[in-house]
Order: structure tokens, then sequence, then C-alpha cells
């Protein structure tokens, strides 16, 4: 079974007071709990993290991602706003939900 971890960090820009510095926190445990015996004990070659990454190298992440088993966790910057949460990739753009849900539902088609 070929499985993947993708770590997603969105803290904001630096030196602003939006800046979450818990970001890097939180992957920093996720990646230690997924390599733990507990959390699976993931090989640091099945976890990809995206700080601030480009929406290609976002999207890049989930089409070129072959695996049986595709784990996606998030922390930083994102909103709800009239039934449609959003998660930030950057500190520019946006992925809603569905979208993400569409991607990885592509994924596993390829």
């Amino acid at each position: 079974m070929i499985r993947k971890a993708l770590l997603i960090g969105a803290p904001g820009a630096i030196k602003t007071k939006n800046f979450l510095e818990g970001v890097e926190v939180d992957l920093n445990h996720f990646e230690l709990f997924l390599k733990s015996a507990v959390g699976g004990s993931w090989n640091s070659e099945e976890i990809t993290r995206l700080n601030n990454s480009s929406c290609e190298d976002f999207i890049a992440q989930f089409e070129n991602s072959k695996c049986d088993y595709l784990l996606v966790y998030f922390s930083g910057h994102g909103n709800h706003f009239l039934n449609e949460s959003n998660i930030a990739i950057n500190d520019e753009d946006v992925i809603n939900i569905p979208q993400l849900i569409e991607l990885i539902n592509t994924k596993k088609a390829l």
C-alpha cells in the first residue's frame, strides 16, 4: 500500500498582525505524531509539507500523487462565509472545501 500525507500550512504574511506562529508548531507536532508508532510509523518520504505554496504547486501535489491512501492536514488561515468553507494555501489564494474534495477525487481516478 502506498500512502502519502500532505501537511498544508498557511500562517499568513510574516511580520503582520495576522501571522499565525502556531502553524509551524502544529505541522511539526503532526509530523512527529505520524512518524510515531501510535500515528502509523510514517516515513519522511511519505510526508510532504506545503507552506504558503503556489496554487500550481498545491494542485500538482494532488494531481501527481500516486497513492492508495492520502491524508490531508491543514493548519492556518481560512474562513466560512454563506455555507462555504475556505482554506488559505498562501497569502493570496484560497481554495474552498468542495474544490479540495474534487482534487482528491480526481486523484483517485488517476
